[in-house]
């Protein structure tokens, strides 16, 4: 069935049909939150972390987020009605996996969904949500942050669907629409929450799947660290903790945090 653009793109957020999407796909997490406006999906949830316990997930979606949080403590804002800001808390007795390794483990989930509903994208190490030119370079889509607070994990899904090129904030950064892409939000955050359950609570294999699907694997890169220095090498592998093993001129060496940039082709 070609998809009506006209209504996708007007498409509201609608919790019931959100959880009747994901009873559809089999999901057990469908008690599911829509709020019109919201300073931080992530944020919001965090102040009624009491609710979530083990068994018990909450997940809460936004038409707008004024002010989100990206990594590193980057703003992620969302105008209203044009992109996915989603958050899940999960209790960490749910959860074997290392707390480092949790971002990827999403960003896998994110790319799962996303082919799903007809999108082909790939990772960007750690977990931006990107598409590749033939150069290398990026156009990223998509971000990932979680959060430790309390007893819980909160799993924040940031996702640009409908917005055109004047509503983004680099010329880097891209969109569903702008890619080729026309989806229904409800579906793909059904989708998000259904790949999310699967690769965080069932899923012991995850790292060779994330190796597929992230396009600095192999690649020159350099790596912009917090403290200014930034370290050229090349990326070939990924530690089961999350870490990027960066082959330089003189060793190897594990990089846990930082911005990557993948070196273009002249």
């Amino acid at each position: 069935m070609t998809p009506n653009v006209e209504f996708i793109g007007a498409e509201p957020l609608d919790a019931q049909v959100i959880s009747d999407f994901l009873r559809q796909f089999g999901g057990s997490w469908d008690q599911v939150r829509v709020l019109p406006t919201v300073d931080s999906t992530n944020t919001e949830l965090a102040r009624d972390i009491s609710s979530v316990k083990p068994g018990i997930v909450r997940v809460l979606v936004a038409e707008e987020q004024t002010g989100g949080l990206g990594r590193l403590g980057r703003n992620w804002s969302t105008e209203h009605g044009k992109g996915i800001a989603l958050s899940i808390g999960v209790d960490t007795s749910e959860v074997s996996q290392e707390m480092s390794a949790l971002p990827l483990i999403v960003g896998l989930a994110v790319i799962r969904a996303m082919s799903l509903v007809g999108v082909s994208a790939n990772l960007k190490w750690p977990n931006d949500v990107v598409f590749q030119n033939d150069d290398g370079s990026v156009r990223k889509c998509g971000g990932i942050l979680v959060q430790k607070v309390e007893h819980a994990f909160v799993i924040g899904i940031g996702i640009n669907v409908t917005h055109q090129v004047a509503d983004l904030p680099t010329e880097i950064a891209t969109s569903l629409q702008l890619e080729g892409h026309e989806v229904s939000r409800n579906e793909l955050i059904a989708r998000l929450i259904c790949a999310l359950e699967s690769t965080l609570i069932k899923d012991m294999q995850w790292l060779s799947d994330y190796l597929d699907v992230c396009s600095s694997i192999g690649r020159e890169v350099i790596v912009h660290q917090l403290s200014g220095e930034n370290i050229q090498g090349q990326a070939i592998s990924v530690t089961p903790s999350g870490a990027l093993v960066l082959a330089t001129d003189d060793a190897q060496v594990e990089i846990t945090i930082g911005d990557v940039e993948h070196a273009t082709i002249s």
